[in-house]
């Protein structure tokens, strides 16, 4: 392995655990809006890919196009693998968010 992939390999890694981290950020506070952009952008990000392929397709000889429904929607799940853990590291911190408020009203019910 070359030192350009190595490094290549390390960048990638490196914007990976950026994307997570920001993830991890957003999802701990309070608005619970802030930790669904991530995910929104990915969405987007799979929607433009696919209708791209599926614009832009090839055409036959007989001048029709040729049937992209099946790879749109295969890059379409496929750019969606990154929405999905997304939305698993919100929906674990928004969970782990509520049962913290929950706990914290019994206390305040118990000083009562």
């Amino acid at each position: 392995m070359g030192i350009k992939t190595a490094s290549f390999i390390l960048f990638l890694a490196l914007i990976i655990a950026g994307i997570i981290w920001l993830q991890v950020f957003l999802s701990k506070k309070e608005n619970k809006w802030l930790g669904l952009i991530m995910p929104l952008f990915c969405v987007m990000i799979s929607l433009s890919a696919a209708l791209g392929l599926a614009f832009f397709a090839p055409v036959d000889s007989t001048g029709n196009n040729v049937s992209m429904i099946f790879p749109a929607l295969y890059v379409f799940v496929l750019f969606n693998i990154p929405t999905v853990i997304l939305v698993a590291i919100y929906a674990g911190y928004r969970k782990k968010r509520k049962k913290n408020s929950e706990m914290e009203i019994m206390k305040i019910q118990d000083l009562d």
